[in-house]
């Protein structure tokens, strides 16, 4: 491999990772390139000589640092520097922003560390220094952490639900892959106590309380940090009639931190990495293009908001905001919004937030789904559940704010109503917990009642003892027999208000905004939550739910799989839309010395033998076009013969219905390919679509007769078309795929070499070990492709694949994934390799 010459580094062999087919990867600017001169080119680059000059840049400074803590709280850097400059000459000090009890002192040299660490007793204002070497941390290309803080992608939630026993651990384990890490949720905890510490410091007296999903119980991983600011001791100079929310915090923060396995050890080696990230952030935040700051008015501790309006008093918490928060940058202030925002993102950690000034009622609501999730642990699991699928399927989510989807809460309320409405009830209505409220819980809201009981210990725990599978299933019944348009969900009471309102209204509807989906605000009741979703939306969320709710009774719902789809993972399977033109490959392979015919034969072992396909037809034209209607002068025999010559090649081009259910041997060991208790449902979908291909091929027959109407030349006409088609020596096969076999190939075949010589006997027994761990016999395939061969005037076969049947929509997975190992495998047969 190339040296520091070609790469501008000193470490390029350990840096370049050699991929398939003469690929590579460049692990330290986590590039892919696709052969040997795009690397060199890579490598003599400026975007690799400039990773590897900040990865020297770093080790160099690794190398002159030491890590320094035990100083008293409070302690300044030129404290610490008089204590170290008298050792050696100091560099750069970095003490941490969040509790100032770590610190990182560069030295000018590598003598000032080793001369550091021998001396054992370093002391500041009488207290003893604990001083250790920095650790040597392996450099990594930066990330924003945004695109590291997301839930799963399908593809990869797919593959570790499929392993589950059941549909209820498939929805408990949608909330553990979905949910924030140990290492994301304690980021979170560290940007939120430098937020507080920052505005405590300009505002004192004020209050940072964190709402929405990162304290009401259904948090997911990459979520903002929505924040309300309270500055009523700073505008009034006296306390607000604000509850007090200290205690509550505290309970939700315990709460959350003891969904982890409570290991002291890992959450202080965590606690101590972070740290000097977020000091390694700092170090370098000078040299970041961060956002400008075009302010020239300094803002000083204590700032007094008196007689401000709201509009400047947002301006101003946007000003300490984007210049007093070490790490924060794209700050944008939304004063038109509904309740004006602050938006910004962290850099360090990749956290995104908003702060509002005035959002006491969006707390209380924080509080009432949190209540709601402690209620019973199969509240979190759904709303996960259906929050995944409303996101594949494109029903909630507005990466803006603003957009014609459901938000997150709208779809959470939506899930407590359907809760409410069950029999017995899984969670009671809001109008139920307020009657049950102590006289500590009564809270009045901008004119609104708040009230509500907010200890879970004191709630009768529900006596509905439905499973999770079942309550998903119902969710989507409920709403698919529900008219959206004309009704309003009312979550405080747990019933459906029918439009238009009787007389006299409610007092609420004057301000409340009816739309094409109307779900009222548990507490601000003329809020509707979903005036914002656009009446395609609504359309969209009732066919969806009629689509789900037909796929929960499914047998393939609850009948576990470890070869195909199962369980939830066929509610969360990419949508596809209806009358969509089926799309397939092409597969050219030289004919090098074999025929058409050697080629059509090898390509039905490999589907056949090697991947377990079933095949349920074949025509070769040539051959039966010929043995149909014999030479030219029987070609052109009168009336009954020739039909029943067209007849018959029409059978063997469509398919006899009766043919296709007859099951066939998979392999030598007597496998059955196509079980005998075969759904009805299934057969008569493939008998509908022999019927569409009859019609069509009956349409072709018409305009032949309307072209001749001379009896004899239909025939004649038809037997030329046949001829022309045996002409260009092309053969026809359709396939059905019982197994997903191409997933994780890689693995399995590490695990077979050595045990067989031949690479097709190594495929073959993969393909097999990867169908071992079936549990159900399949009852239906989870694809049929067509595969149609024809010669080319190059002297190619040339091979079309065709998707007909996908119900699981795996095709596009398993035809590229034939682009590569088909013509592989069929040159190993054509050789005699196989």
């Amino acid at each position: 491999m190339a040296s520091g010459e070609d790469g501008g580094c000193s470490q390029v062999s350990s840096d370049v990772k050699p991929g398939d087919r003469g690929s590579f990867r460049c692990l330290l600017c986590g590039v892919n390139v696709p052969n040997r001169p795009s690397l060199d080119d890579h490598l003599r680059g400026r975007r690799h000589k400039r990773m590897c000059e900040e990865r020297d840049k770093r080790q160099q400074q690794q190398e002159r640092s030491v890590f320094v803590s035990g100083f008293p709280k409070g302690t300044t850097e030129e404290q610490l520097r008089d204590v170290f400059q008298s050792i050696s000459s100091v560099k750069n000090i970095i003490i941490d922003k969040d509790r100032g009890l770590y610190a990182i002192v560069e030295f000018e040299n590598s003598d000032g560390v080793s001369a550091a660490l021998e001396q054992h007793d370093i002391k500041l204002e009488g207290q003893r220094l604990k001083v250790k070497p920095r650790e040597k941390k392996e450099f990594k290309k930066k990330r924003t952490g945004v695109r590291n803080l997301q839930p799963p992608d399908q593809e990869a939630l797919s593959k570790e639900l499929i392993h589950c026993k059941d549909v209820e651990e498939q929805m408990k384990s949608v909330v553990t892959l979905c949910s924030p890490s140990r290492h994301e949720s304690h980021l979170r905890e560290l940007l939120l106590s430098l937020l507080k510490e920052t505005f405590t410091e300009f505002f004192p007296g004020c209050k940072l309380h964190p709402f929405g999903s990162s304290v009401n119980g259904f948090e997911i991983s990459g979520c903002d940090l929505d924040l309300y600011l309270e500055l009523g001791e700073v505008l009034n100079g006296e306390k607000d009639d604000v509850e007090d929310v200290s205690s509550k915090e505290k309970d939700m923060d315990k709460g959350m931190k003891n969904e982890g396995d409570g290991e002291m050890v890992d959450c202080l080696e965590v606690e101590e990495v972070q740290k000097d990230e977020i000091m390694e952030a700092e170090e370098t935040k000078h040299d970041d293009d961060d956002d400008d700051d075009d302010d020239d008015e300094t803002l000083t501790p204590g700032l007094s908001l008196k007689g401000l309006s709201n509009e400047e008093i947002l301006n101003v918490v946007e000003r300490v905001l984007r210049q007093c928060v070490p790490g924060v940058h794209g700050v944008q202030s939304v004063p038109s919004a509904r309740r004006p925002v602050i938006r910004f993102q962290h850099k360090t950690s990749g956290l995104r937030g908003d702060i509002t000034l005035n959002n006491r009622l969006a707390l209380r609501n924080s509080y009432y789904l949190r209540l709601c999730s402690d209620l019973d642990p199969r509240v979190p699991q759904l709303v996960y559940t259906v929050r995944y699928w409303a996101r594949v399927n494109q029903l909630a989510g507005n990466p803006l704010g603003g957009g014609p989807l459901m938000n997150n809460y709208a779809l959470t309320l939506l899930i407590i109503f359907f809760l409410q409405s069950r029999s017995p009830v899984v969670i009671p209505s809001l109008s139920q917990l307020r009657e049950m409220a102590a006289e500590d819980d009564t809270h009045d809201i901008d004119g609104w009642d708040c009230t509500f009981l907010s200890d879970p210990t004191q709630i009768q725990p529900s006596k509905n003892e439905q499973s999770l599978g079942c309550l998903l299933s119902e969710f989507f019944s409920f709403f698919a027999s529900l008219d959206l348009h004309s009704s309003i969900l009312c979550p405080r009471d747990g019933v459906i208000l029918t439009l238009p309102f009787t007389s006299p209204p409610p007092s609420w509807a004057d301000g409340f905004r009816l739309g094409t989906f109307n779900v009222q605000d548990p507490f601000e009741l003329s809020h509707n939550v979903c005036s914002n979703v656009s009446s395609k939306t609504a359309r969209h969320f009732s066919s969806q739910c009629i689509s789900a709710a037909k796929t929960c009774r499914l047998p393939l719902y609850s009948v576990r799989s470890l070869s195909r789809p199962w369980g939830i993972i066929l509610l969360l399977l990419p949508n596809t839309s209806e009358g969509k033109k089926k799309e397939g490959i092409e597969i050219s392979i030289p004919l090098t010395g074999t025929s058409l015919k050697a080629v059509t034969l090898a390509v039905k072992r490999v589907l056949v033998e090697v991947l377990l396909c079933s095949c349920e037809e074949e025509s070769s034209l040539k051959n039966e076009a010929e043995d149909a209607g014999g030479g030219k002068d029987e070609m052109e025999r009168s009336g009954d013969e020739g039909e029943q010559a067209v007849s018959h090649m029409e059978r063997l081009i469509i398919g006899d219905e009766k043919s296709e259910f007859k099951a066939e041997e998979l392999n030598k060991d007597g496998m059955k390919t196509e079980p005998h208790g075969r759904k009805r449902e299934n057969i008569e979908e493939i008998q509908n679509d022999n019927k569409r291909r009859k019609v069509e091929c009956t349409n072709e027959d018409l305009i032949l007769e309307q072209e001749s109407t001379v009896p004899g030349k239909k025939v004649r006409k038809k037997s030329k078309q046949l001829k022309e088609l045996a002409k260009e020596n092309m053969s026809l096969m359709r396939f059905n795929v019982w197994h997903q076999v191409w997933e994780g190939r890689r693995k399995q075949r590490r695990n077979k070499f050595g045990e067989m010589t031949q690479k097709i006997e190594v495929e073959t027994a993969v393909s097999r070990a990867l169908s071992s761990g079936t549990v159900d016999k399949p009852c239906k395939p989870l694809m049929q492709i067509t595969v149609k061969t024809e010669q080319t005037n190059e002297g190619n076969a040339q091979l079309h694949l065709t998707p007909e049947v996908d119900d699981y929509r795996c095709s596009t997975d398993f035809l590229h994934f034939l682009e590569v190992f088909l013509p592989q495998m069929v040159q190993e047969i054509i050789k005699g390799h196989g």
